[in-house]
C-alpha cells in the first residue's frame, strides 16, 4: 500500500525566488540588489550568489557609488553578477541544474549559463524594472537555442 505523503507547506519555485532575495541583501550595491540560487535536479544541493566585487577587491564606497566612466573605478567595471557568482561557487557540473535569480539575467550571463549546461531559468523581475538596459528577446532567443527553459514568476503575495 502506498502511503499518502503530506503536501509541501510552499511550492518549491516561490521558495527557491524567496532564497534567492535574501541572498540579494548580501549585496553592498547602493542600487540594485541581485540575488541567485542554483539547485541541483535532484534538489539535494545548492549554490549562492549576489553581485558583488571579486572577493580580492575592496568594497570601497565610492566605487560602488560611482556609475560613470571616469579615472576612477565605476561600479560597472568591477561588478560580478550574482549568476556568474553563484555559478563559481558551485565548483559542480551544472547539466540540467535549475537558477532561481531575482532580476532578469543579461545576455553575457546568459551565454555563460548555456555554456555551463544549466537546464532551466527562473528570474522575477522583468527588465522594464531593471537598471541596466537588457534585450529580452535576444536573451530568450539564445536560451531557446540551447533548449534552456526560462521562465519569469510572480511571487505569492502570501509569502511575500
Amino acid at each position: 500500500m502506498k502511503k499518502k505523503l503530506l503536501p509541501k507547506p510552499r511550492d518549491w519555485d516561490q521558495v527557491m525566488m524567496r532564497m534567492a532575495q535574501v541572498i540579494a541583501t548580501m549585496s553592498k550595491d547602493p542600487f540594485t540588489k541581485v540575488g541567485a540560487v542554483l539547485v541541483s535536479p535532484d534538489r539535494t544541493r545548492i549554490s549562492v550568489g549576489y553581485n558583488g566585487f571579486p572577493r580580492q577587491i575592496p568594497d570601497v564606497a565610492a566605487w560602488w557609488n560611482n556609475r560613470a566612466d571616469d579615472k576612477e573605478f565605476s561600479k560597472y567595471e568591477l561588478v560580478r553578477h550574482a549568476e556568474m557568482n553563484a555559478i563559481t561557487q558551485a565548483k559542480t557540473d551544472l547539466a540540467g541544474w535549475t537558477l532561481y535569480v531575482t532580476h532578469h539575467p543579461c545576455m553575457d550571463c546568459a551565454k555563460h549559463i548555456v555554456a555551463e549546461g544549466i537546464a532551466r531559468v527562473v528570474y522575477h523581475l522583468n527588465i522594464d524594472q531593471l537598471h541596466m538596459s537588457i534585450n529580452h528577446s535576444k536573451v530568450s532567443r539564445v536560451f531557446k537555442i540551447a533548449g534552456i527553459s526560462f521562465e519569469q514568476l510572480e511571487l505569492d503575495e502570501e509569502c511575500a
